[in-house]
């Protein structure tokens, strides 16, 4: 969930420490919850991504540094983390889960 006004600081912060300069730059594809109208965590956004990817739900892994939004991945069926942001690797936490 995000708002124009972030994207632009994340366009910025992308820019100035890692020489990208959007999102599009370091991902395949970006979903903004500002420019969809969903929002986390309504099961809408989660259909809409799996949907728009092809991609099948128990194949799929949620991660959000956000409990209810977590708990919202979890309710619709997606594996789902919590990403606590100060102690979390993503790469260990996926470690086992991804193939």
């Amino acid at each position: 969930n995000t708002n124009e006004i972030h994207i632009q600081r994340f366009e910025y912060i992308l820019e100035r420490d890692h020489g990208k300069y959007f999102l599009p730059d370091v991902f395949e594809k970006v979903y903004f919850s500002c420019r969809m109208g969903m929002r986390k965590p309504d099961a809408e956004i989660f259909d809409f991504v799996l949907k728009d990817n092809g991609l099948d739900l128990h194949e799929t892994i949620f991660i959000d540094d956000t409990e209810r939004h977590v708990k919202g991945g979890r309710e619709f069926g997606l594996e789902s983390y919590l990403l606590d942001l100060n102690k979390t690797d993503v790469i260990r936490l996926t470690k086992g889960v991804l193939r």
